[in-house]
């Protein structure tokens, strides 16, 4: 169908709109370059991601958020994934 072709270019003009807005703000692109350290993010992994499964936001995201999510994202932010 047409949807499932619609989908994945829209999800990519939506990361390319993103990817624009964090450049336009001069936002870093990772926490590296924010000034955290990966080897900090790393050891403080697991706090971390029990804030965030325990913030309120998360019951409501359109995707489900798991653990493995956070991690993923986590190594990806962080720089060392």
């Amino acid at each position: 169908s047409r949807a499932v072709h619609v989908l994945p270019v829209m999800f990519q003009a939506l990361k390319n709109g993103l990817v624009r807005l964090r450049r336009e703000l001069r936002l870093p692109e990772s926490l590296a370059q924010a000034g955290i350290k990966p080897q900090e993010v790393r050891y403080r992994v697991k706090e971390i991601v029990t804030a965030t499964l325990e913030d309120p936001c998360c019951k409501t995201n359109p995707m489900p958020v798991t653990e493995q999510t956070v991690k993923k994202v986590l190594r990806q932010v962080a720089g060392y994934g």
